[in-house]
């Protein structure tokens, strides 16, 4: 994989993946193991989107240019950062109760950069104080707390990701053969999660195992016509038993 950039010893790619808020990929973007993250967005500004952002994206021109691009962004602010607090806004009692503390508009960084947000301070159970910064002026101060939490549903993709797909062995070396595989990959965790959604209940777990399984021990098949008829009744009875459960 002489292609996939990284160390002369070490080949290495990097997918990279945008969310929607119901933790569902929406894009993927593929580079080699050089490839930068912020750049990668940096191409991909959407506007009217909120980007939910890692600490490690905490660059005050990647928010100019985000805001620029008419889209938002929520983030936690790094612990050594500093800022001028330029107004206060009022804190609902109902916020209060589940930990927010304050709600302000900061000037980020020293007074020669222009960039105002707002920050949200926020005091988990265990008491820890955590600062989150974001554009987002119209929403309450606990859906900013909310929205970085959505972050989590990408990691717990990336983790059912490797866990169920072993994607550790590439089928193809080449760089189209690689984005195959990943598409592959996605495809199945979609057809899952509709399958899953078709078989929400509790009892219907070990229906949605078997499911993953079969899938995984027939996943490069040919596909029958038989083994499609096969597949669309057990589909349509597990439909049935959905909607005549109460």
């Amino acid at each position: 994989m002489s292609w996939a950039v990284y160390r002369s010893t070490a080949p290495k790619v990097k997918g990279h993946f945008f969310f929607n808020l119901d933790g569902l990929p929406e894009r993927l973007v593929l580079t080699t193991g050089v490839g930068s993250e912020r750049e990668v967005l940096a191409t991909n500004y959407r506007a009217g989107v909120t980007y939910l952002l890692d600490r490690g994206y905490n660059e005050y021109e990647l928010f100019r240019n985000l805001l620029k691009a008419q889209a938002h962004f929520v983030t936690r602010l790094l612990k050594n950062a500093v800022w001028t607090a330029l107004q206060d806004y009022p804190v609902s009692p109902t916020d209060q109760a589940v930990g927010v503390q304050r709600d302000q508009q900061i000037q980020p960084g020293h007074s020669q950069n222009s960039l105002t947000v707002r920050m949200v301070t926020y005091k988990k159970l265990d008491g820890t104080i955590i600062h989150y910064i974001t554009s987002r002026y119209e929403v309450d101060a606990l859906t900013v707390v909310r929205l970085y939490d959505h972050r989590w549903q990408t990691l717990r993709f990336f983790a059912w990701l490797k866990l169920h797909l072993q994607l550790g062995h590439w089928y193809s070396e080449n760089e189209n053969g690689v984005l195959i595989q990943l598409y592959a990959a996605l495809i199945t965790f979609l057809l899952l999660k509709l399958h899953s959604a078709k078989c929400a209940k509790v009892e219907h777990r070990a229906m949605r195992s078997g499911f993953r399984r079969y899938i995984d021990q027939r996943l490069f098949d040919r596909l029958t016509q038989p083994s499609l008829e096969v597949y669309f009744k057990l589909l349509k009875s597990s439909s049935e038993l959905s909607q005549s459960s109460p």
